[in-house]
């Protein structure tokens, strides 16, 4: 689902009718505890050309919850 987001993200990005669109995709609790997660979406923005400022990533509630210092660590606050 990320590769395919970041695609989607290009094309958005150069047209002028979606460049302004964000893209909002949900992370599992399993996939946010990975430990290279950061990495894999770095990556997979950078092999798609998108653009990270338009890729929103979201988190359950229960996610945060569980963990919220690492949750924070991870979202860089």
């Amino acid at each position: 689902m990320l590769e395919a987001a970041c695609s989607r993200l290009k094309d958005w990005a150069g047209d002028s009718r979606t460049r302004e669109l964000r893209l909002a995709i949900n992370v599992s609790a399993s996939q946010f505890r990975q430990a290279d997660f950061v990495d894999r979406v770095r990556e997979a923005l950078a092999r798609a050309g998108a653009p990270a400022a338009k890729l929103k990533l979201e988190l359950t509630e229960s996610l945060v919850i569980d963990d919220i210092d690492g949750a924070s660590r991870l979202c860089g606050r």
